[in-house]
C-alpha cells in the first residue's frame, strides 16, 4: 500500500513538469494574415494559408525590439521547413537560433533572403537554396560557423558580407 501511495505522490509531483515540457512542443501562431507557423519540439514549419493562392512572406524582425516569436520564446529549433508559396525570409527571421542545423524548402518559390536572416546560427550545417532565389541579403549567414558549403543559384545577387565569419565554408 505504501508503494502505491508513494507512486501516486511522485506522479502528482511530476505532473507540472510534464505540462511545462509539453507547452514547448506543438505550439505556433500566425505572422500576418497569410502565414502560419508551428513548432513540434524539433522542427519549426511555415505554411502559406492564403485561400486565393497568393504568395506570402516571413516578415522582417530585428534582434532587439521586434524579435521573432520563436526566438523570443527560446524554442530549441533544430530544423526549419519553409512551405510552398513563401517567397521571402525577412530580416533577422532566424537570427540567433543557435541550435538550428538544417533548413529545407518544400517548393521553389523563395526569391529573397533578408538582411541577417540566419545570422549567428552557429550550428547550421545544411541548406539547399531554391533555384529561383535572386537575393541573399547582407550578413544573411554571418557567423554560421558550421556551414560547410552552399550552392548559390546562378542569377542570385549576394549582399555584402553575406557569409562573413563562416570559417568552415568551402
Amino acid at each position: 500500500m505504501k508503494k502505491y501511495i508513494m507512486m501516486l505522490v511522485l506522479a502528482v509531483c511530476c505532473l507540472p513538469q510534464a505540462k511545462a515540457q509539453s507547452s514547448l512542443t506543438d505550439i505556433g501562431g500566425k505572422c500576418g494574415s497569410d502565414l502560419k507557423w508551428k513548432f513540434d519540439g524539433n522542427t519549426l514549419s511555415f505554411e502559406n494559408v492564403n485561400k486565393q493562392g497568393w504568395s506570402t512572406e516571413i516578415p522582417d524582425f530585428d534582434v532587439k525590439k521586434n524579435i521573432a516569436p520563436w526566438v523570443k520564446k527560446k524554442l530549441n529549433v533544430k530544423k526549419v521547413s519553409i512551405g510552398i508559396g513563401i517567397t521571402k525570409i525577412g530580416s533577422c527571421a532566424f537570427a540567433n537560433c543557435g541550435n538550428l542545423q538544417e533548413v529545407v524548402f518544400d517548393g521553389p518559390d523563395l526569391v529573397d533572403i533578408g538582411w541577417g536572416a540566419f545570422m549567428n546560427c552557429s550550428r547550421l550545417k545544411t541548406i539547399s537554396l531554391p533555384i529561383r532565389l535572386s537575393t541573399i541579403g547582407t550578413i544573411a549567414f554571418a557567423n554560421c560557423t558550421q556551414l560547410p558549403s552552399v550552392k548559390i543559384p546562378d542569377r542570385c545577387r549576394v549582399g555584402n558580407q553575406a557569409f562573413i565569419s563562416c570559417k568552415n565554408l568551402q
